[in-house]
């Protein structure tokens, strides 16, 4: 709380400009309405405020050079959801399980159908692991997968790397190597196949079990900090994340 507060505008270039998508209270919201007031600050964009909801009274409501958003994030290919006109293909499939898994010739393969989220990652992860105990091989086939989102593709990576000789990926689409490529994620760029193996006659659908909320958001902070790793750019994309997560569950501790 009050990281930026009034000693921190007045360190800053006068006239600088500030934007906050984080938390609110990151912000000193009485140093930044002074700092607006004198020009220390030029102009904020606030996706939240120093408090929830905003009385309408208060002074930040005033500012021309301060401009207000909801906090409701926009479309992203990096988002939970597939785009929107991939969307409608795969309604009819929402009551399915996008993980199915299975074995045939001494090899393990885990299909991936539709867009899959962070909701599907932490039984990705449990289900790789454990057919790697069981099988020399692993598949992982994108053939059906129509996106991935930030957590999927570090808990992705997190799997390629964990017995790299073992793993290979098959059927990726333009759209989900566009992710890998942008996210620098050559590791598994390199275990892309170029050949096709059929998928077992036989394949079941993965349930992963209940996770508590915490359990949940150490899979999501696991996996951005194997993305934000790989790069700088990725350090800079998901380094608010990271820091949002570490932080949620230190207070749950």
């Amino acid at each position: 709380r009050g990281l930026i507060n009034d000693q921190s505008f007045s360190t800053m270039r006068q006239g600088a400009l500030i934007m906050n998508v984080t938390r609110g209270e990151i912000i000193d919201g009485d140093a930044l309405v002074a700092a607006l007031k004198d020009g220390r600050c030029g102009g904020a964009a606030l996706d939240v405020a120093p408090q929830e909801p905003l009385p309408a009274d208060h002074p930040l409501w005033g500012f021309d050079n301060v401009v207000m958003t909801p906090h409701t994030a926009g479309a992203s290919h990096f988002d939970d959801a597939a785009p929107p006109e991939q969307r409608s293909q795969t309604e009819t499939a929402a009551t399915q399980s996008p993980l199915l898994q299975g074995t045939m010739d001494g090899k393990a393969f885990i299909s991936v159908t539709g867009s899959i989220t962070w909701l599907c990652s932490q039984a990705l992860l449990d289900c790789a692991n454990r057919l790697l105990q069981q099988q020399d091989r692993l598949i992982l086939d994108l053939s059906a997968c129509e996106h991935m989102d930030s957590t999927c593709l570090g808990t992705l990576h997190e799997i390629v790397a964990s017995k790299p000789d073992a793993v290979l990926l098959q059927g990726v689409s333009d759209g989900v190597r566009k992710l890998f490529d942008e996210l620098s994620m050559t590791r598994v760029l390199d275990h892309i196949s170029p050949d096709r193996h059929p998928l077992p006659q036989h394949m079941t659908p993965l349930d992963g079990a209940e996770l508590s909320p915490q359990q949940q958001g150490a899979r999501i902070l696991s996996a951005h900090e194997v993305l934000s790793a790989l790069s700088e750019d990725n350090r800079a994309q998901f380094q608010a994340v990271v820091d949002s997560m570490r932080a949620d569950l230190h207070r749950e501790d």
